[in-house]
């Protein structure tokens, strides 16, 4: 759209557009944009209030009345809770997808790979959106941390910490859970994720660990942990690591709230 508006204000035509990621219009620089702090997929706020869209598209004109840009102006109000008629709703992307059928000989990792691909667009969105992330604690890209968690819960292999194997073991699964956590917030009613989102952090914790290959994953490693040896993993993984109220293998029960 700011391609687009640049040819168009070059043949004489004034323009105006929504800006919902603030860094691609500072990029970009189109002739006139109005920044406004909604999710994706929601650029005059929430439906059923025409009130409050009625007044992003009044900001939204009102920017034409600036003979040249670039301009790019925040709209000041955040969106208002919920929707007409009570009650809240599922944040809904606007298009998904059907995921590729999984391969027959998939494994349990080879699944959190393949989750991961359709999260890590979200993940990128919500990193340049925040401009920080709490994923990296392992210091470790996302690949790798898959596969640190992998061998050790294929072959009981502890990944090299130094003094504290178990601790690398733990950041692994820190990082995992930070991306995933983080891409899901970012993503507007989960779109082509598994499961469904609507919105709480509770609920980003009970689709993690009802809906996710990675959740599964890190459950079988928990059971793995309980007979591991090594009396500091035991504690660091199989006491902190699943939330209580989540069991092990395909049939794990949602977290309470």
């Amino acid at each position: 759209m700011s391609a687009l508006g640049q040819y168009l204000e070059r043949r004489g035509l004034a323009t105006t557009a929504i800006s919902l990621l603030r860094e691609h219009s500072e990029a970009m620089r189109p002739p006139r944009s109005l920044w406004v702090p909604f999710p994706l997929g929601r650029p005059l706020g929430v439906p059923g209030n025409p009130g409050f869209q009625r007044r992003v598209m009044q900001a939204l004109l009102g920017l034409l009345e600036r003979p040249v840009g670039p301009v790019l102006e925040d709209f000041p109000e955040e969106a208002p809770a919920g929707i007409s008629g009570g009650g809240e709703a599922a944040w809904a992307c606007p298009v998904s997808f059907p995921a590729p059928p999984p391969a027959v000989d998939e494994t349990l990792a080879d699944a959190v790979r393949r989750e991961l691909r359709a999260l890590r667009p979200w993940f990128e969105v919500g990193r340049a959106r925040r401009g920080r992330t709490t994923f990296g604690i392992s210091r470790l890209p996302i690949e790798e941390v898959v596969g640190v968690i992998e061998r050790y819960f294929e072959d009981g292999m502890l990944p090299d910490g130094g003094s504290r194997p178990d601790l690398a073991l733990k950041y692994a699964i820190d990082d995992l859970l930070a991306y995933y956590q983080e891409a899901a917030a970012s993503q507007p009613g989960g779109g082509d994720l598994p499961g469904k989102l609507t919105g709480g952090g509770n609920d980003i914790v009970r689709w993690f660990w009802s809906a996710t290959a990675a959740g599964r994953l890190l459950a079988a490693v928990r059971g793995r942990a309980l007979e591991d040896d090594d009396e500091k993993v035991r504690l660091v993984v199989s006491r902190l690591l699943v939330p209580r109220g989540v069991g092990a293998g395909p049939e794990m029960r949602a977290v309470p709230t």
